[in-house]
């Protein structure tokens, strides 16, 4: 038999694309260690520029939209992406061992 936990997101749930801002995936996105937080949200954020990257639902009608969004959508993610790389960086190089 397997039990299964479910949890509401926190109220500042940062993952939203996956959580819906309903359920709690366990990302680590939401994470108290900052380490961890920031990989968590390079990770996600490298998924959704992949998605992005390899759309193929396109709508008739709605295409030219779709690419404008889809559009907007990498520029955003590739922004986060080198936030996050240049965070863990700055995180990392302070960790004293």
């Amino acid at each position: 038999m397997t039990i299964h936990f479910d949890f509401a997101v926190r109220e500042n749930c940062w993952n939203l694309y996956d959580s819906y801002g309903e359920i709690c995936v366990h990302c680590g996105c939401c994470s108290a260690d900052p380490i961890e937080r920031a990989k968590a949200r390079l990770k996600v954020c490298e998924e959704q520029l992949n998605e992005r990257l390899n759309f193929d639902n396109w709508i008739e009608g709605m295409e030219e939209l779709q690419r404008k969004n889809i559009a907007s959508d990498i520029r955003y993610f590739k922004r986060r992406i080198r936030y996050y790389r240049k965070r863990l960086k700055e995180l990392e190089g302070s960790v004293i061992v």
